[in-house]
């Protein structure tokens, strides 16, 4: 007996800040479930890659400009039972690099239900801006883990629990956000 492994199309087109197409962009996609990358490719004059197949899983789409033209953007996301079409905004900068040297910052995540009740055994995936440095977490029986904030000026904490996704951005040197509590609800 054979079984066939459905897969979807997947579809991503980049823009600039204006909403204008933009072309020359390489997008990576890779398996976060230990399959490697996917494809790469860079997009047309119209901003987009060709339509890809995908199987379901988790997925991280990387786009960056070769020439360092924009910023580096990063997202998550399940490939379930629909097709996947997404459009990138991407900021026009150019890019620096920095090295942060000091004490490792840490940060309690606690993940919700809609009720506020905890969330038992969520995968944690957390991550700087370009996916350079990341790290997976699991929260425990009272829906809790703490983490290790990986160099940068934007963190994202992405919850992944069962067949959903939710995620938080934290800015650690910014002074509204000094919490140590990053709650995700889903």
């Amino acid at each position: 007996m054979f079984f066939v492994l459905k897969q979807l199309f997947f579809h991503v087109s980049t823009a600039d800040e204006t909403g204008a197409a933009f072309p020359d962009v390489l997008v990576m996609v890779r398996s976060l479930e230990g399959n490697g990358e996917s494809f790469r490719a860079l997009t047309d004059q119209a901003g987009a890659v060709p339509k890809q197949e995908l199987a379901p899983g988790l997925y991280q789409l990387i786009a960056t400009c070769p020439y360092g033209l924009c910023q580096t953007a990063v997202r998550e996301f399940i490939v379930a039972s629909d097709p996947i079409h997404s459009k990138l905004p991407l900021k026009v900068v150019a890019m620096v690099n920095t090295v942060i040297v000091g004490d490792v910052k840490h940060r309690q995540v606690e993940v919700q239900d809609r009720e506020g009740r905890p969330l038992a055994s969520a995968q944690i995936l957390v991550r700087d801006e370009t996916a350079q440095h990341h790290k997976w977490y699991r929260t425990g029986a009272n829906g809790t883990v703490t983490i290790d904030l990986p160099p940068g000026d934007e963190i994202t904490v992405v919850a992944i629990y069962q067949g959903s996704l939710a995620s938080s951005v934290v800015q650690p040197h910014a002074k509204k956000s000094r919490k140590k509590l990053v709650l995700i609800r889903f």
